[in-house]
């Protein structure tokens, strides 16, 4: 008999104000699905950040992630009931190399530039990959917290980047 896992881990949606009266909306939720950690490579996962802007004008600046519960950006953490745990990063790259965090110490952020800020909805790739090896894993549903952030800044070029 094996071990089957479901993880999910749910970005938390932020709503900020920003001094011009924008506001500004993030959401995003990647599920990994089911897996056996003894068979075959560690799951990956592909979705999307949705960044709108509204009030008028023009957005210029950065999208950030939290590290979650682990306050680790190089090993996050999603926790199941009793403490038991898997490890697992959010990147953003398709080749998990870039660790989508806060864009310092090695981590990336996403540039935004010159988005209306008319409410309409920018889709930001994000790629999440289990670490392999986890062969403690219990069966069970796995979850992270995350916020996703945003800073109003001139960023040099549009796309991943670093501060």
């Amino acid at each position: 008999m094996y071990k089957r896992l479901l993880l999910i881990l749910g970005l938390i949606m932020a709503t900020l104000p920003a001094m011009t009266m924008q506001t500004y909306t993030l959401e995003a939720v990647l599920s990994f699905g089911t897996f056996d950690p003894l068979k075959g490579p560690p799951p990956t996962a592909n979705g999307d950040i949705i960044f709108s802007c509204a009030g008028g004008g023009y957005f210029d600046g950065w999208v950030f992630l939290t590290p979650g519960s682990s306050n680790n950006y190089n090993v996050r953490t999603m926790i199941f009931l009793g403490g038991k745990k898997v490890t697992y990063n959010l990147y953003a790259n398709p080749s998990y190399t870039e660790i989508w965090g806060n864009g310092q110490n090695g981590t990336y952020g996403y540039c935004l530039r010159n988005v209306p800020c008319n409410g309409s909805q920018n889709d930001l790739p994000i790629y999440g990959k289990i670490i392999n090896g986890q062969t403690g894993a219990y069966v069970g549903k796995y979850i992270d917290s995350i916020e996703i952030y945003n800073q109003v800044d001139d960023c040099a070029v549009g796309g991943v980047g670093m501060m």
